[in-house]
């Protein structure tokens, strides 16, 4: 099964979100499950996700940052 979880912040600026989704992501992969992380593109976000067990991706974001919108993202999802 492939598991992809979505947000909108994948590091520390995010605060309690992004552990939240590490640890379920974590959890999931531990059982077998091939799991990916999506969200959007900011400073932190290699260093933080790189130490992580798991495949991420972000999008770059186009616009005003409450927006979120990344064309990027939406094409690595389909």
């Amino acid at each position: 099964m492939n598991i992809v979880h979505v947000t909108s912040w994948l590091s520390r600026l995010g605060g309690g979100i992004p552990p939240v989704i590490w640890a379920l992501a974590r959890e999931t992969t531990r059982r077998g499950q091939n799991v990916s992380v999506v969200g959007l593109e900011d400073e932190w976000v290699n260093a933080d996700c790189k130490k992580e067990n798991f495949t991420f991706m972000s999008g770059e974001i186009v616009g005003p940052r409450s927006f979120g919108y990344s064309p990027d993202l939406r094409k690595q999802l389909q």
